[in-house]
């Protein structure tokens, strides 16, 4: 008997809770506030035909606790902000063309803020138009489980406003109402300031002496883009990145850029890129400190950063190696996506390629760690033999020893002095090379005016007895340095008593 088939009315799909997930749900850290009103005000900036540069303003207000970004972009008509600024998750944005795409991002302020309220307005307008989203609202909303509509219904407000004293055209967004919690972090200047350079699209500074030609490698990534923004107005006024041409470390040491090294990924199903980008070439002498805020292979879209340093870890079969690592991969392929939280990106067959050929790179960076790293520790074996053998010279020619243990320093010496010579001491070559031939002849001398001494007056063999005794010291002990530092510290203790060291 066949089966009939009913269509039942399915109820609404979609829950109001929703909303609170595509809000706080989204957003632990509280500096996502700026990347995400700032990756709006790019996407704004770059869709404007005005000439002038790109500017985002940040004011931040503690007393007020409100925080300002205003961009000087076209703005938007009235009819633009509606459509933009209203519907959830429902962005107008080309998907391949924008940093941001899914119209949710906007709402970051409610998270960290009690409300929104966005100022717009474009070249021709009249008026200022408002949008506010209260924070309050949406909350009561949800708890009572109305529709989502109905929600934002109650939750937002709009505005025209006279707008004499506004730009002619920009877009600005107030958060207010700042939460406690994030409070500490969203106003210190400092943070922000550091935040802004490491993650946004701003210039780089006109000393960093690669800047030209790392400006000439992100040409071809048609996205690339980079803005003025002014913190407070204060100075310097604007925010650049933080590369240098050197890295600064906690004990004072400074180490140069050696060289820059250009990447391209090819696309997996275009005549084009994937992704474009550099890696910085240096002594690779050991882990980049955090606070420098340029470690790690870098992922951005737009010159907007993609997660942080840790986001190509799992490309490096030993992730500390990113520590070690200084670079940029910019994202050109329209295939391949950040997700929701934009600490990586959407799984596809176009991630995949990329991560196949930056897996290349990175093992490549793994392995000149790696050798750095065994240099520096030849090195210092090296001049550890090079002090020993110091130490060595100053016990056998101290006159404290019998001229058979002399004999036998010696003779120890010279072979590891050939040994060292064999070595390889790259710049340093000449310096090393030459070091070790005056030791050589030191040593080579050593035997000829060869006579037991005390106190800097040569004695006569039998005026110390207590040579065999310095001879056990010498053969016992682990290195020539503390049997000598034990020897001299034996003769004090007999000068400060006054004892004799003669057989008699």
């Amino acid at each position: 008997m066949p089966t009939e088939h009913v269509i039942e009315p399915i109820p609404d799909s979609i829950g109001c809770h929703i909303l609170k997930i595509i809000t706080s749900g989204m957003y632990t850290d509280p500096l996502a506030l700026y990347r995400e009103y700032i990756q709006n005000a790019v996407d704004s900036l770059a869709s404007n035909s005005d000439a002038q540069p790109g500017e985002v303003q940040i004011t931040l207000d503690r007393a007020q606790s409100k925080i300002s970004i205003r961009d000087n972009g076209a703005g938007l008509s009235r009819e633009q902000a509606l459509q933009n600024l209203v519907p959830i998750s429902r962005s107008l944005k080309e998907v391949n063309g924008n940093r941001g795409f899914r119209g949710i991002g906007r709402l970051v302020g409610l998270v960290f803020g009690e409300s929104i309220k966005f100022y717009t307005r474009q070249k021709g307008d009249q008026n200022v138009f408002a949008i506010s989203w209260d924070g309050n609202r949406l909350e009561s909303g949800i708890a009572s489980s109305a529709s989502i509509d109905e929600i934002i219904s109650k939750s937002v407000t709009t505005e025209s406003i006279v707008g004499d004293e506004y730009p002619e055209h920009f877009f600005e967004v107030q958060i207010s109402g700042i939460s406690r919690y994030a409070a500490s972090t969203l106003f210190n200047v400092d943070v922000v300031r550091n935040y802004l350079g490491e993650v946004c699209p701003v210039p780089f500074d006109d000393q960093f002496s690669y800047r030209t030609d790392i400006n000439s490698i992100l040409r071809k990534d048609p996205r690339f883009s980079a803005i003025n923004i002014y913190l407070n107005a204060e100075e310097p006024a604007i925010i650049t990145k933080h590369l240098s041409s050197e890295l600064f470390f906690p004990n004072g040491d400074s180490i140069e850029i050696e060289r820059l090294e250009e990447i391209n990924v090819p696309a997996l199903s275009i005549d084009s890129f994937a992704a474009i980008g550099w890696v910085a070439h240096w002594a690779y002498s050991g882990a980049i400190p955090k606070t420098l805020g340029v470690r790690g292979i870098r992922a951005r879209i737009g010159n907007m950063q993609i997660g942080d340093e840790c986001v190509f870890d799992h490309l490096f079969t030993e992730s500390r190696f990113n520590r070690w690592s200084v670079g940029e991969v910019h994202i050109v392929d329209p295939h391949i996506l950040p997700n929701a939280k934009r600490d990586y990106f959407e799984p596809s067959p176009h991630l995949r390629n990329l991560e196949n050929h930056l897996g290349v790179i990175c093992r490549k960076l793994e392995n000149n760690c790696r050798s750095a790293s065994k240099f520096r520790n030849r090195r210092k074996k090296i001049y550890k033999t090079l002090d020993d053998l110091n130490s060595s010279y100053k016990l056998a020619a101290s006159g404290l020893l019998s001229r058979e243990l002399v004999e036998a320093i010696k003779e120890d010496a010279e072979s590891k002095i050939q040994i060292l010579k064999n070595e390889n001491y790259g710049e340093n070559d000449d310096e090393m090379l030459s070091k070790l031939s005056e030791l050589e002849k030191r040593y080579q001398a050593l035997l000829k005016n060869y006579r037991k001494r005390f106190n800097g007056t040569a004695i006569d063999d039998k005026a110390l007895p207590l040579n065999d005794v310095f001879s056990a010291i010498v053969n016992v002990l682990p290195s020539h340095a503390t049997a000598h530092q034990t020897i001299e510290s034996i003769l004090n203790e007999f000068r400060n008593q006054g004892k004799s060291l003669d057989n008699g």
